[in-house]
């Protein structure tokens, strides 16, 4: 049984780490007039792709431009998606506006990056550590710094939604704001599953220690020096 709790924890610890940097956790929606334009356009020449992108499942033309984008992606993704297209236009030497922006997107890349360093702590204390109350303080920690990153998204949402930084303001190029303006930008509910399976593991670690046997429970304060 002791295998199979180790082997749970890394399984589900990986879990982790695998929604918070490569599943599509952010998306952002673009109004645009000309979103219709481009639409009507690719049905007219028959461009299958470019329907299939853009045009809604009942087939009524939109005005807006929906993606959405992992963290991994977004970082080291390839060219063509929204995001890394906003991406190369950053110039964090130049740009004012976008300086407002700092504190919040450090914040939340930090709060990520303690998530990560909160999954591996369950892999090792789950793995090596004798007491397995320090994989519970990781799960407490993890989904703290969860709940942390999503009220610094929150922040970076409101600046963008509230027009207060807008796709020329981003670009520097005041024609980008013809192209539209940005009315949602926030993480989407898959990146709840990282808090749920956290509470997981303190759910798994407290049943597994419900079914140590006396002997195995006194051996373990034995070797915690909580003998009595």
């Amino acid at each position: 049984m002791k295998y199979v709790y180790k082997v749970v924890c890394v399984l589900l610890a990986a879990i982790v780490v695998g929604v918070v940097f490569f599943a599509p956790i952010v998306g952002v929606r673009v109004h645009s007039e000309l979103a219709a334009l481009v639409e009507g356009n690719a049905i007219q020449k028959g461009d299958e792709e470019m329907i299939e992108k853009y045009i809604e499942n009942d087939g009524v033309l939109s005005n807006h431009i929906s993606e959405t984008s992992s963290i991994y992606d977004m970082l080291f993704g390839e060219e063509g998606t929204f995001f890394r297209n906003v991406a190369i236009y950053f110039d964090i030497a130049n740009n004012e506006e976008i300086r407002i922006l700092y504190a919040p997107a450090i914040s939340f890349l930090s709060s990520l990056i303690l998530i990560a360093l909160c999954a591996l702590g369950v892999v090792v204390f789950g793995l090596f550590a004798k007491n397995n109350r320090k994989v519970i303080y990781s799960c407490i920690a993890g989904i703290g710094s969860s709940f942390l990153a999503k009220e610094c998204f929150e922040v970076i949402e409101e600046t963008f939604v509230s027009g207060r930084l807008t796709l020329g303001d981003i670009t520097q190029e005041s024609w980008m704001d013809i192209l539209g303006n940005i009315v949602n930008f926030e993480v989407l509910d898959i990146f709840n599953a990282a808090p749920i399976v956290f509470g997981v593991i303190i759910v798994w670690t407290l049943l597994y220690n419900y079914t140590l046997t006396p002997e195995q429970k006194r051996e373990r304060k034995l070797l915690l020096g909580e003998a009595d």
